[in-house]
Protein backbone atom coordinates (compact mmCIF):
# COMPACT_ATOMS: atom_id res chain seq x y z
CA UNK A 1 0.00 0.00 0.00
CA UNK A 2 1.45 3.49 -0.84
CA UNK A 3 1.25 6.70 1.01
CA UNK A 4 -0.79 9.74 -0.97
CA UNK A 5 0.78 12.90 -0.71
CA UNK A 6 -0.90 16.07 -1.95
CA UNK A 7 0.55 19.14 -3.26
CA UNK A 8 -1.76 22.00 -3.68
CA UNK A 9 -0.72 24.64 -5.60
CA UNK A 10 -3.53 26.80 -6.90
CA UNK A 11 -5.27 26.09 -9.27
CA UNK A 12 -3.70 22.87 -9.70
CA UNK A 13 -3.81 19.91 -7.07
CA UNK A 14 -0.93 17.23 -7.27
CA UNK A 15 -1.05 13.75 -6.32
CA UNK A 16 1.89 12.06 -5.68
CA UNK A 17 2.38 8.26 -5.16
CA UNK A 18 4.93 6.81 -3.00
CA UNK A 19 5.56 3.72 -1.42
CA UNK A 20 6.49 3.89 2.61
CA UNK A 21 9.64 2.38 3.15
CA UNK A 22 12.22 1.57 6.19
CA UNK A 23 15.00 -0.48 6.54
CA UNK A 24 13.33 -3.34 8.78
CA UNK A 25 15.20 -3.61 12.24
CA UNK A 26 16.55 -0.60 12.73
CA UNK A 27 13.21 1.65 11.23
CA UNK A 28 12.41 3.10 15.11
CA UNK A 29 16.27 4.40 14.88
CA UNK A 30 15.45 6.00 11.17
CA UNK A 31 12.34 7.64 11.81
CA UNK A 32 14.00 9.13 15.39
CA UNK A 33 16.69 10.31 12.98
CA UNK A 34 14.34 12.02 10.00
CA UNK A 35 12.09 13.40 13.03
CA UNK A 36 14.96 15.50 14.14
CA UNK A 37 16.19 16.63 10.94
CA UNK A 38 12.25 18.20 10.43
CA UNK A 39 12.08 19.84 13.75
CA UNK A 40 15.86 21.42 13.61
CA UNK A 41 14.66 22.33 10.08
CA UNK A 42 11.42 24.02 11.14
CA UNK A 43 12.65 25.84 14.29
CA UNK A 44 15.79 26.83 12.90
CA UNK A 45 15.03 27.79 9.60
CA UNK A 46 11.09 27.78 8.18
CA UNK A 47 9.40 29.78 11.69
CA UNK A 48 12.19 32.12 11.56
CA UNK A 49 11.66 33.26 7.62
CA UNK A 50 8.46 34.67 5.71
CA UNK A 51 9.10 33.69 2.44
CA UNK A 52 7.76 35.03 -0.26
CA UNK A 53 7.41 32.65 -3.17
CA UNK A 54 7.95 28.38 -3.04
CA UNK A 55 11.04 29.14 -5.19
CA UNK A 56 12.56 31.43 -2.25
CA UNK A 57 11.48 28.81 0.82
CA UNK A 58 13.32 26.13 -1.79
CA UNK A 59 16.57 28.17 -1.89
CA UNK A 60 16.64 28.75 1.60
CA UNK A 61 15.35 25.23 2.76
CA UNK A 62 17.96 23.75 0.24
CA UNK A 63 20.98 26.12 1.75
CA UNK A 64 19.92 25.67 5.05
CA UNK A 65 20.14 21.35 4.38
CA UNK A 66 23.72 22.21 2.82
CA UNK A 67 25.01 23.88 5.90
CA UNK A 68 23.06 21.41 8.47
CA UNK A 69 24.69 18.29 6.43
CA UNK A 70 29.02 19.94 5.58
CA UNK A 71 29.19 23.05 8.13
CA UNK A 72 26.79 22.28 11.51
CA UNK A 73 28.23 19.48 14.06
CA UNK A 74 26.26 17.62 15.49
CA UNK A 75 26.27 15.80 18.96
CA UNK A 76 25.60 12.78 18.23
CA UNK A 77 28.14 12.30 15.59
CA UNK A 78 30.80 13.11 18.24
CA UNK A 79 30.95 16.93 17.40
CA UNK A 80 31.54 15.94 13.45
CA UNK A 81 29.01 16.95 10.22
CA UNK A 82 26.95 14.15 8.70
CA UNK A 83 29.26 14.94 5.60
CA UNK A 84 32.21 14.18 7.61
CA UNK A 85 30.91 10.71 8.80
CA UNK A 86 29.67 9.80 5.26
CA UNK A 87 33.17 10.62 3.70
CA UNK A 88 35.03 9.04 7.01
CA UNK A 89 37.30 12.50 7.19
CA UNK A 90 37.74 14.97 10.50
CA UNK A 91 38.87 17.65 7.42
CA UNK A 92 36.21 20.41 7.36
CA UNK A 93 37.52 21.00 3.93
CA UNK A 94 37.32 17.71 2.59
CA UNK A 95 33.49 17.01 3.85
CA UNK A 96 32.35 20.35 1.95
Amino acid sequence: MGLCVIISNPPKINMIWTKISMTGKLRALDNQAIERLWRTLKVDEVYLNDYESMIEARQWIGMFIEQYNSIRPHASLERLTPNMMYFGTKDLVQAI
